[in-house]
């Protein structure tokens, strides 16, 4: 086996169970090694790398036989091609290099993607010898090696090519950010291209969605007026952390919620004292931030809730008359569509803030200690009103004396922003105009807003008369929007890599903040003293970079990555996929079907309707099949669980536990050898084997 590592090597393995060991390690390269590929009759090697090149190996004698030079950029992929002694390369110069590995040289690259290239394939469709290479975007390209031209264009709805892979019956499924693709490659569809790239644009046949609900934000944040910094909710387990952006702080903060139970969405009192924080079973905690940085109470959850998981949180202090006391009105929303509303008295919460408290199933409890007060258990006071599906997006704001409170949910047929009159649970207005779904609002002063839309819109509304104005209309899909403390500029971030700076007044676009090959951006804030701007992208990295030169500041990871991995069934017809949840999904390729679900818990599943087994504590980062009957998966639980398919009486797929093997780290890649044998590499570096006893 051979591996290659941020460490700039190439490692050659033995596999066998008995003398396991490393054999070699050879350091050609003087970047990190990216990806690697491995001729049919296992004789040599062809590793990409980030220093932008590829060198050819000689497994037999351990030597470098040529290193392949011409790439502009690092190089993200590499694979061979079935028929021809052709290497085939993406990279981040937006280029597919195609490599003659018996000449040594530079066969020909093909341009046509307008981002870095982060997939490619090769395979014999319909007797042409093709390429497919995907990118950042959702576009997916077929390229005829012969012509050297591209042929077709796949598109999906979805964005970032993380995996391509050719199925049984000239099938292409492609593996996104957040979801996965098919479609079915005729042989006209390879006939009609030609190399102009004005070509016909295919839509896959189905789609595959993630664990993790659609609803749910990846980056849940909130920015501190306090100091200049964000608290962010992380997709792994219950995490939360603070940044401090001018000490360059990273601080832990107890969400309250279980360590599988996701947090989900984020709002901050206006003197950064509290923190509500939304989970994905339906339960909000009230985190004190002054002196515990630990729960201190709960939204108890409203039975119209069910077991719904928070998708916004909004609120607002109001005050009868001025000697009166200062009532903090909290507005909850659920996957559902309900939206909630919770009274408390200021005073009260904040008298809370002393009082540390943990999880226990899903409640609220007190730390054991005879001087340690109840925890704070909060009613739901009314309920609001219900959005057609999840709510997306809340802002509470005060008209004329009352409270309103803006709304919008995830449908993309009913893109309409609504406003409820609070006191009298009932809509007051609706705001339309978007033709796709809304993904971002802000207020601007009491009596405006903008939103912006996938339909490519920005609008800027007059929340008393419901008119608007369209600022912006380039058909990019509007993924994040924020305003400046003075109201008077906002920034509009898309699924292409640049930020517009618009003015507030007339709309016009001021100016632009490059962002380099960084693309899909998730959510845009800015800081307190407004110099700074957070970035955080699909890719689930983040960067600070300068308001007035778009310099980058600082660059942070914090997340894993979606979908890391997949397995498929040796007919090419069932394929498994891990999410940065703690379960597992088993689809069916051909039509999209959820099969079954491994999960967390024993309870039948309401959305898939099978039945759930115990399963890991934390994400689960790997899955390998084995034979057919038998299922391999890793996680940052540090252990790898083996389970069994069976298919009941009622048709029904049953997942058992077999086995749960422990490991000293997290695991991050499994990988089948022979003679039921397992690869295992974890998190530290180590590279594992383990036999599995299976009959």
């Amino acid at each position: 086996m051979a591996s290659g590592s941020e460490d700039c090597s190439l490692k050659v393995w033995d596999c066998n169970p008995i003398s396991a060991k490393h054999i070699r390690s050879q350091q050609g390269h003087i970047a990190a090694v990216s990806a690697l590929a491995v001729t049919a009759d296992g004789s040599t090697v062809l590793s990409a790398s980030h220093d932008n090149t590829l060198q050819l190996w000689d497994v037999a004698t351990y030597k470098s036989l040529h290193v392949f030079r011409g790439h502009r950029d690092k190089i993200n992929c590499v694979t061979l091609s079935e028929t021809l002694s052709y290497g085939i390369s993406g990279s981040s110069d937006k280029r597919i290099g195609i490599w003659d590995l018996e000449k040594r040289i530079n066969h020909q690259y093909l341009e046509g993607h307008g981002y870095e290239v982060t997939s490619v394939t090769s395979a014999n469709l319909h007797g042409r010898n093709i390429i497919i290479s995907g990118s950042i975007d959702n576009v997916l390209l077929l390229w005829d090696i012969d012509k050297l031209a591209a042929v077709h264009k796949l598109t999906s709805d979805f964005y970032d090519v993380k995996h391509i892979r050719m199925t049984s019956e000239n099938q292409v499924s492609a593996i996104f950010q957040e979801s996965a693709s098919v479609w079915n490659i005729t042989d006209k569809m390879l006939a009609d291209g030609d190399a102009s790239l004005s070509l016909t644009n295919c839509c896959c046949t189905h789609s595959i969605t993630s664990v993790v609900s659609s609803c749910q934000q990846s980056w849940p944040i909130v920015g501190r007026s306090d100091k200049n910094g964000f608290i962010v909710g992380w997709d792994e387990m219950s995490r939360i952390r603070k940044w401090d952006l001018d000490n360059e702080i990273e601080a832990k903060v107890s969400s309250g919620h279980g360590d599988a139970n996701l947090v989900t969405c984020l709002c901050l009192t206006d003197d950064n004292e509290i923190l509500l924080c939304g989970s994905e079973s339906g339960h909000v905690n009230l985190i004190g931030l002054h002196n515990t940085d630990q729960p201190i109470g709960q939204l108890k959850k409203p039975p119209s809730a069910e077991n719904s998981p928070v998708t916004a949180i909004s609120l607002i202090e109001t005050q009868q008359n001025r000697e009166g006391p200062i009532t903090i009105l909290i507005f909850t929303a659920h996957k559902n569509g309900k939206i909630t509303c919770y009274s408390i008295d200021k005073a009260t919460l904040y008298c809370c803030g002393c009082v540390s408290v943990t999880e226990c199933d899903g409640n609220i409890v007190t730390d054991d200690g005879p001087d340690v007060k109840q925890p704070l258990m909060v009613d739901p006071m009314q309920h609001i009103g219900s959005l057609p599906s999840a709510v997306t997006h809340l802002i509470a704001y005060t008209a004329q004396g009352a409270v309103k409170l803006l709304s919008c949910s995830d449908s993309p047929n009913n893109p309409s922003i609504i406003i409820w009159d609070v006191a009298n649970q009932r809509e007051a207005m609706k705001l339309d105009g978007h033709t796709h779904r809304v993904t971002s609002i802000c207020m601007v002063g009491d009596t405006h807003a903008i939103s912006g839309s996938r339909d490519g819109t920005v609008r800027y509304w007059n929340l008393e008369s419901g008119a608007c104005r369209v600022d912006r209309s380039d058909h990019s899909d509007i993924r994040s929007l924020c305003v400046t403390r003075d109201g008077k500029q906002y920034l509009v971030s898309t699924n292409k890599n640049v930020i517009t700076v618009h003015d507030t007044t007339s709309g016009e676009c001021i100016r632009t903040i490059a962002l380099g090959s960084k693309v899909n951006m998730k959510y845009l804030s800015l800081s307190r003293d407004g110099s700074q701007l957070l970035c955080c992208y699909d890719d689930f990295s983040s960067e600070v970079r300068s308001l007035e030169t778009g310099d980058v500041k600082l660059s942070m990871v914090g997340h894993q990555n979606e979908w890391g991995n997949i397995a498929y069934i040796s007919d090419d017809q069932t394929v498994f996929s891990r999410s940065s949840h703690c379960g597992m999904k088993m689809w069916s390729s051909t039509t999209g079907e959820v099969l079954g679900y491994i999960g967390r818990d024993q309870e039948n599943d309401k959305e898939s309707g099978v039945t759930t087994a115990i399963g890991h504590s934390r994400m689960v980062t790997a899955v390998a099949v084995h034979s057919g009957n038998f299922v391999l998966t890793g996680s940052y639980d540090k252990t790898i669980k083996l389970w069994t398919i069976e298919q009941s009486h009622d048709g029904k797929l049953r997942f058992s536990l077999v086995n749960t093997y422990y490991f000293e780290h997290a695991v991050t890649a499994i990988e089948m050898c022979k003679d039921n044998v397992i690869c295992v590499g974890l998190l530290s570096g180590l590279v594992c084997f383990l036999r599995l006893n299976i009959d």
